[in-house]
C-alpha cells in the first residue's frame, strides 16, 4: 500500500527499492516460457523452470568440472533462495565465479544483485583496509568483487570468519570501555580469472562456477544484458517468491530432520536436504552434496601456493629426493623458492611472504 495510507510512516534507506515494479495485480504476463511450464506448476523448488533458464541462465557457459550442470543450477538456486531468507542457514556461502576476460562471470554475479536490489546494483573493488570490508559487510545484505587478484591476508581471514559469522567490535566514541557490537550481514560473491582464495579453509565455504570464454562475435554489452534481466524482474520474482513459498513449507515439515553432512556448510547442506527429503529427491541431493565436497577439495588445490612452492622446489637441480626434513626445515624452504634469494630487494621480499597462503612459520 502507499506510504502512510494505514497510518504508519515507513522510512525507507536512500537505496531502497521495491520487488516489483507496480503493484501484483498488474504484473501480469507468463511466469513460465518453455513448453508452457509456468511457475505455478513448480513442484522442486530448487529445479530450473523454463523462465529462470531464459532469464538466469540465457548464453551461461559453465566450464563443467566436478558438478553435472543440473547440480551447479541446484546449488545456485540454493544460494539464491538463502538470499531471500537471510537466517534459514546459519552461513552465508561465498560464490566464486571463475574465468577468462569476457567469459560474463561477473555479470552473472551481479545479475543477482539486480533481481533482489534493483538497477543500482554494481560491482565493486575489494578494499585493502580491514576496516573498510568491516563496514561493508554490516552496511550490505550482498557485496560483489570484481576481478580479484591477490588477497590480503587481514583481509581474507575476515572473508573466511564471514561466512560463518562474525561481530565487528567498535569503541563506542568518546568512551573509554565500552563496545559496539554489531554482526556482520553480507554474502559475499567475487570474480576472478585465477582462484584468490585458493586455501581449503575458504574453498570448503564457496560455491564455485568455472565459465567458459565465449565464442567469439557473441559478446552482448552490459548495459543490454542489465536491461534485459530489469525488464523482466517482475516475473523473476514472483517465480522466485512462489519458490521461497515452498521451501518454507518444506523447512516447517522437515524441521525435526538433522542430517549428518560431509561438507563444512553443515547449515546449507541440511536446508538442501530437508528441501529434498520433502520433495522426493533427496539420493540425488546427496549425491550433489559429494560432488559438492569433492570440488571444493579439487579447488583448494588450484593455484595453491603450497603446491606451486613444492613444484617449484622439486624442479631445481638442487633438489634431493628420500631426504628427511623437518617440519620448521621444509617450511623455510618454500618459503626461500617463493619470496627469492637473500640479493632480491627487502621490500619486495616482504611483500611476497604477506601474500602468502600459508602462514610461512612453523
Amino acid at each position: 500500500m502507499p506510504n502512510g495510507t494505514d497510518g504508519q510512516l515507513f522510512i525507507f534507506p536512500d537505496n531502497w527499492q521495491p520487488l516489483l515494479s507496480k503493484p501484483l495485480s498488474e504484473v501480469g504476463g507468463e511466469i513460465g516460457t518453455e513448453d508452457d511450464f509456468k511457475s505455478d506448476l513448480v513442484k522442486h523448488s530448487l529445479f530450473v523452470d523454463g523462465n529462470l533458464a531464459r532469464y538466469l541462465f540465457k548464453d551461461v557457459h559453465f566450464d563443467i568440472r566436478g558438478l553435472s550442470e543440473k547440480q551447479i543450477r541446484i546449488l545456485l538456486l540454493t544460494y539464491l533462495l538463502v538470499l531471500m531468507l537471510p537466517g534459514v542457514v546459519s552461513e552465508r556461502v561465498l560464490l566464486e565465479c571463475l574465468g577468462p576476460s569476457g567469459s560474463g562471470k561477473t555479470f552473472f554475479a551481479v545479475l543477482f544483485g539486480l533481481v533482489l536490489l534493483g538497477e543500482k546494483f554494481k560491482a565493486q573493488p575489494l578494499p585493502t583496509d580491514p576496516k573498510e570490508f568491516e563496514n561493508q559487510v554490516i552496511n550490505s545484505y550482498y557485496v560483489v568483487y570484481d576481478n580479484l587478484n591477490r588477497v590480503p591476508r587481514d583481509i581474507r581471514d575476515r572473508i573466511c570468519q564471514s561466512v560463518t559469522g562474525m561481530d565487528i567490535v567498535r569503541r563506542v566514541l568518546f568512551t573509554d570501555k565500552e563496545e559496539l557490537r554489531v554482526p556482520a550481514k553480507a554474502t559475499l560473491a567475487l570474480s576472478a580469472i585465477n582462484p584468490p582464495l585458493p586455501e581449503l579453509e575458504h574453498q570448503n565455504r564457496s560455491i564455485n562456477m568455472h565459465f567458459k570464454e565465449r565464442p567469439e562475435g557473441t559478446y552482448v554489452s552490459e548495459q543490454e544484458l542489465r536491461h534485459q534481466v530489469l525488464s523482466n524482474r517482475d516475473n523473476i520474482i514472483l517465480n522466485l517468491l512462489h519458490r521461497m513459498m515452498m521451501v518454507i513449507e518444506a523447512m516447517e515439515e522437515q524441521r525435526s530432520y538433522v542430517p549428518k553432512v560431509n561438507v563444512r556448510l553443515a547449515s546449507v547442506a541440511t536446508f538442501l536436504l530437508r528441501v529434498a527429503r520433502h520433495e522426493g529427491w533427496e539420493e540425488d541431493a546427496k549425491r550433489l552434496l559429494d560432488a559438492w565436497s569433492g570440488d571444493q577439495v579439487a579447488g583448494s588445490l588450484d593455484e595453491d601456493d603450497v603446491s606451486t612452492a613444492i613444484a617449484r622446489w622439486m624442479s631445481r637441480s638442487t633438489w634431493v629426493s628420500s631426504q628427511w626434513l623437518t617440519a620448521t626445515k621444509l617450511n623455510e624452504i618454500l618459503v626461500a623458492v617463493m619470496v627469492g634469494d637473500d640479493a632480491e630487494n627487502p621490500t619486495l621480499k616482504q611483500m611476497r611472504l604477506k601474500n602468502l597462503s600459508w602462514e610461512a612459520n612453523t
